[in-house]
C-alpha cells in the first residue's frame, strides 16, 4: 500500500501523530473521520522496515501551540480529538501492535515526526513487544445505581477482593486508575490488558460476576475490547 501524500488545511499544516503501528504492510485505516478542522482522515506514513505512524494533517489555525491551549479547554471539541485519536488507533490495530502516543502529539512537519519516531524506535519496540497481540477493556466496580448508599461506605472489601481474584489469573497487566474524589459510586476501576485471543473469555467472566455481584447491591460495568492506551507509556 503506497503511502497517501501529506494534505495541507489551509495556509499551514500540521502534523498530529496518533501512535506507531509494527506491520509488514501499512494497515488499511478506510473511510475513518478526521481530526476537528482538518480536510481528510488519518494515513499512514512509513517510518522504518515494518513501523508505521497514524498521522493526520491538522490546521495550525486550531492547532497551533496558542490557539490549542485556547481549544482545549472547550471539552465537548477536546473529546471529538481523542474520539478520532481512539478510533483511528483500533482501525490500525487490526494490522498489527500499536502504541499510542499522547492526544495533541503534534510536529511541524513530516520530516519532524518520522525524525522523532525513528530516534525513539528501540522504546517503542520494546512498548510494542509487550503489547502485541494484547487489548485493554475497562473494568469498573460501584454500588448498584438504585442501591442507597447509606451503610455501604466501608463494605467494599469483599467485592473488590472478588473482583481482583477473578481479573488476576486473566491479565497480563493491570493498571488501578484514580477514583472520582469524594463520596461516590465507583469503588474500583481498572484498566486491564489481556491477550486478544482470550478477550471472549474474559468478557464472559467478568458478565457472571457482574451477576453475582448484583445480589448484594454491586455492579461490574466493562467497555473495550480497546488499544492499550493505559499500558504504552512513553514519552515519545
Amino acid at each position: 500500500m503506497r503511502n497517501a501524500p501529506p494534505r495541507k488545511d489551509g495556509p499551514a499544516a500540521l502534523v498530529y501523530v496518533h501512535g506507531v503501528v509494527r506491520a509488514a504492510a501499512a494497515p488499511r485505516l478506510g473511510r475513518t473521520p478526521g481530526m476537528p478542522g482538518a480536510t481528510g482522515g488519518p494515513r499512514m506514513v512509513p517510518v522504518a522496515a515494518g513501523y508505521w505512524m497514524v498521522v493526520s494533517d491538522v490546521p495550525d489555525t486550531l492547532y497551533g501551540d496558542e490557539p490549542l491551549r485556547r481549544q482545549i479547554e472547550d471539552l465537548v471539541w477536546r473529546e471529538r480529538c481523542a474520539a478520532v485519536h481512539r478510533d483511528a488507533l483500533g482501525r490500525a490495530m487490526r494490522g498489527g501492535p500499536v502504541v499510542p502516543l499522547r492526544l495533541f502529539t503534534i510536529f511541524t512537519s513530516e520530516a519532524g515526526a518520522v525524525s522523532h519516531v525513528q530516534a525513539t524506535l528501540p522504546t517503542l519496540t520494546a512498548r510494542l513487544d509487550h503489547l502485541e497481540g494484547r487489548v485493554e477493556y475497562g473494568v469498573q466496580l460501584s454500588h448498584a445505581p438504585l442501591m442507597p448508599l447509606a451503610g455501604r461506605q466501608g463494605r467494599e472489601t469483599a467485592p473488590r477482593a472478588q473482583v481482583l481474584a477473578l481479573i488476576g489469573p486473566r491479565a497480563v497487566d493491570v493498571r488501578e486508575r484514580p477514583r472520582p474524589a469524594g463520596p461516590g459510586r465507583v469503588w474500583l476501576d481498572l484498566a486491564v490488558l489481556v491477550p486478544a485471543i482470550e478477550g471472549p473469555a474474559f468478557v464472559r467472566a467478568v458478565r457472571t460476576a457482574d451477576r453475582d455481584l448484583r445480589a448484594g447491591g454491586h455492579e461490574l460495568a466493562l467497555t473495550g475490547p480497546w488499544p492499550p492506551f493505559s499500558f504504552a507509556t512513553t514519552e515519545t
